[in-house]
């Protein structure tokens, strides 16, 4: 029900800047007054109240894993080219669970003779075990981790590979069992083509994906945050 404020009580029974709630028809409102009477009065007298805003729902609450996912900043740099290879040296500054840390891990970038625009992942393996290890260490949730590696993978494909040495593909092979099917996935989806076939050198089954370098965003180091 609307609710009037007196603004002009005049001689009737209601009182100045008192709150009452009633009807409006036209230009006469009905309430009860101060005698506890129903009556009819001129909407002149009062002004009326805005009906008051629901309270916006409280935000959730934020997991630490969120928190973390939006302060996490990968960096790297690149050294000197031997054999047609360049060790890249990652660094990952984070805040997990509200604690400041700084992992550092490399990889090598290999150069393939099949083409000059061709390049492959070396070390992979250590990258990610890296990785998957912060969150066990920290108690990321599976999903959390999921989305550290992607934003790992997303990082090299989109900096370390658009650099001083442009590339429009890159190889990556590991073991089928290499990381649970979860983080392989990641691999998988990320990838434009991805072959499992045997490797006739140690007898174990291998998977071999393609990535598509992704220049877009060459701008060094990056923070990434949770859309």
């Amino acid at each position: 029900m609307p609710t009037f404020i007196c603004r002009n009580p005049k001689n009737y029974a209601l009182t100045t800047d008192r709150a009452y709630e009633g009807t409006q028809e036209g230009n006469y409102i009905t309430l009860t007054n101060d005698n506890l009477k129903v009556q009819r009065y001129h909407k002149d007298l009062f002004r009326r109240q805005p009906a008051a805003r629901p309270a916006p729902p409280p935000p959730p609450p934020v997991p630490d894993n969120v928190q973390f996912m939006q302060t996490f900043t990968f960096s790297h740099t690149v050294g000197a080219e031997e054999v047609a290879a360049r060790p890249v040296n990652m660094t990952l500054n984070a805040v997990i669970n509200r604690v400041l840390i700084t992992q550092t891990f490399d990889f090598t970038q290999a150069h393939l003779h099949i083409s000059c625009g061709v390049s492959s992942i070396s070390g992979i393996n250590n990258c990610v075990n890296n990785l998957l290890r912060i969150g066990d260490n920290y108690g990321l949730d599976l999903e959390a981790k999921i989305i550290l590696v992607k934003r790992f993978l997303q990082y090299i494909l989109q900096n370390v590979y658009t650099g001083d040495d442009n590339f429009a593909f890159v190889l990556c092979s590991t073991t089928v069992d290499a990381f649970t099917p979860e983080i392989m996935e990641v691999f998988t989806e990320g990838s434009i083509t991805c072959v499992e076939a045997r490797n006739p050198n140690s007898g174990n089954q291998i998977y071999l994906w393609t990535f598509e370098c992704d220049p877009r965003n060459n701008d060094g180091d990056e923070d990434y945050e949770e859309e």
